[in-house]
């Protein structure tokens, strides 16, 4: 998965956040990938081809405990990186005004457990903060701005990087309700994909799921997929 941070200034249109070593670029928009390295605690782009843990947000979905231990290490040290972009050398307040200042976070349909634990582990590191959280596809109709004036009923799917979501909604630019959501979301997402591209990929290079290089063919074949949304014919090439 990957971490997108944005900030909004009254009415302005949201700006996405650089946060310069950790941060690559897609297009235009600056994003971290959701990696860490617990030995030198790095995360993101400073991870990139270093050992790392990758899939923690879907451990914490599953109730693992290593899981809840990596996403503490995760935002502890991407706040750390924030508080350094957003003071320009001065101390640091995340909330000058807490009643006018919100952090939203996005969250998959139902697991009212990963929720919860999120939650503690932020309010744990950013102190005082008024916290909102938005399940995903809600959060993608109001990003994409999909509404107009006149009522108008749509359905969301939002595949991420390790989750399914779908959500009914009606909405218009001043209102809108949920019709209809799955209990929870499916755990199946990008990352998979990932994966099961890497395993065909290492047949053709009789590569082995042991073998030291395959984190890095992880990476391969999410590079692959990811030209492969802009054309169709992609060359695979190793050593």
């Amino acid at each position: 998965t990957n971490t997108v941070i944005m900030r909004r200034k009254g009415e302005d249109i949201p700006e996405s956040v650089l946060l310069d070593s950790i941060a690559g670029t897609y297009d235009d928009t600056y994003i971290i990938p959701s990696i860490l390295n617990l030995e030198t605690n790095v995360i993101g782009m400073e991870a990139v081809g270093k050992p790392h843990i990758a899939n923690f947000k879907r451990m914490l979905l599953d109730g693992n405990p290593k899981g809840k231990e990596c996403m503490d290490r995760y935002i502890q040290i991407l706040y750390q990186h924030l508080k350094r972009r957003m003071s320009g050398g001065k101390r640091f307040s995340f909330f000058q005004d807490p009643s006018a200042n919100i952090l939203y976070i996005t969250v998959p349909v139902g697991f009212n457990n990963y929720r919860k634990n999120l939650k503690e582990i932020i309010e744990k590191t950013i102190k005082g903060i008024k916290i909102e959280l938005i399940e995903e596809p809600l959060a993608a109709a109001i990003g994409y701005q999909v509404a107009e004036e006149r009522d108008k009923v749509i359905m969301l799917i939002d595949f991420g990087g390790c989750t399914l979501n779908t959500m009914i909604l009606r909405l218009n630019i001043h209102e809108v309700h949920v019709i209809a959501k799955p209990d929870r979301a499916k755990t199946l997402g990008g990352h998979d994909i990932d994966i099961w591209l890497a395993e065909h990929l290492a047949k053709k290079i009789a590569m082995q799921r042991e073998s030291a290089q395959y984190d890095k063919l992880i990476l391969k074949a999410e590079e692959i997929k990811i030209s492969l949304s802009k054309q169709k014919v992609v060359p695979f090439e190793w050593d």
